[in-house]
């Protein structure tokens, strides 16, 4: 018996044709797939900083999502990484320093952080910031400080 081409050809499609029925009479819906979410997939502020999305953005970005400054990608089981304010800090992003400075970053523990690199500059800058930070607040229109001269100048 001689084996030809069309008789295998025909053989297959045999084959699939069976296969296809009892995969749909059995009620078969496909390969399922199931995919567990990563709890944290990305920082958005670290986004910001790493694509360097614009000042205002970055400051909206900061107020929709606080949290997000105290975040540290883990580097190892035991080591985690630096926080935004210290990136931006060694990045010597001065207006992304003051935007989280303002809005609440804890700069102790960054340089903490940063003097554990040995990151004198990007210390030096975090400091003069908050500094400014500082001054401004108290500066400020409207302050617990400025409103007492403010009423005393009234009373003259």
């Amino acid at each position: 018996m001689k084996i030809n081409k069309t008789g295998v050809l025909a053989a297959i499609a045999i084959a699939e044709g069976i296969l296809l029925v009892s995969l749909f009479a059995s009620g078969y819906r496909g390969i399922r797939v199931i995919v567990k979410p990563n709890p944290v997939s990305f920082n958005p502020l670290e986004l910001a900083a790493e694509f360097e999305a614009p000042d205002k953005k970055f400051e909206e970005l900061v107020k929709k999502y606080p949290s997000w400054m105290r975040y540290r990608k883990p580097l190892s089981k035991n080591e985690s990484g630096m926080s935004i304010l210290t990136s931006c800090a060694i990045m010597k992003n001065t207006n992304y320093v003051r935007i989280l400075i303002v809005n609440g970053a804890n700069v102790e523990e960054a340089v903490t952080e940063l003097n554990k690199v040995g990151a004198d500059g990007a210390i030096k800058l975090l400091r003069q910031l908050q500094s400014e930070s500082r001054v401004q607040k108290e500066a400020a229109p409207g302050s617990t400080n400025d409103s007492g001269k403010f009423r005393d100048q009234l009373r003259e």
